[in-house]
């Protein structure tokens, strides 16, 4: 029965009104909060000759540029969209991909109503593929952070996009609608390297398919 709710939701498509990005609580990560990317990231390193020693995270006193992520599909939300409530999943995604970048870059990172993995494999069960509609209320809520994010917090400053599966899809059509082709593309640094090695740029297609995920 559950089951047959989420499809039929799936169909009907999103309702909800976009978010509001102007609440601490929907940030992951923004500079100037207590949050995720303040977790203690510190490595325990095992050399060759089996001693072992802490090393703690690097943090950069005063980074020049500003990466706003977006974590992968990780909601097991039994909904076809995550609520604006971090779990776990969503949590442990963003203190081991958006947290390191700390070291280079201001982090910004906002929670987004994902279409969850239930979802996704529901549709896979029915030989189906989620089509870009089924995507417009996750990226309302990234084009609502995004817009926010420039008038509060970019002030000029370079920055990165990061994402990985239904987040870099997300920015793929963020790039797209807002930033090719526009004065704020000179500010994207095409070039991680730049940044940091640890800096990823991924602009991947709706037609991927990877683990167990279908974007059509």
């Amino acid at each position: 029965m559950s089951a047959l709710l989420i499809l039929a939701a799936i169909v009907a498509g999103p309702t909800d009104a976009p978010n509001t990005y102007r609440q601490p609580e929907t940030w992951l990560c923004r500079p100037g909060h207590s949050d995720l990317c303040g977790s203690d990231l510190a490595a325990t390193v095992v050399t060759p000759d089996g001693a072992m020693r802490v090393e703690p995270a690097r943090r950069a006193a005063t980074p020049k540029a500003d990466c706003f992520y977006l974590y992968p599909t990780t909601s097991m939300d039994p909904a076809p969209h995550s609520d604006m409530i971090a779990g776990d999943a969503e949590r442990g995604m963003v203190v081991s991909q958006a947290a390191p970048l700390r070291s280079a870059c201001r982090v910004f990172a906002p929670l987004y109503r994902q279409v969850t993995l239930p979802a996704l494999r529901l549709a896979m069960s029915k030989g189906t593929k989620l089509t870009a509609a089924d995507f417009a209320l996750p990226y309302a809520d990234v084009l609502a952070a995004w817009r926010d994010y420039l008038v509060h917090d970019n002030h000029g400053r370079p920055f990165v996009l990061v994402g990985h599966s239904q987040g870099s899809a997300m920015l793929k059509q963020l790039l797209a609608d807002e930033i090719d082709g526009k004065p704020i593309a000179r500010q994207m640094l095409s070039e991680p390297s730049r940044v940091s090695r640890r800096l990823l740029l991924v602009r991947r297609s709706y037609h991927e398919q990877d683990d167990e995920q279908v974007f059509t």
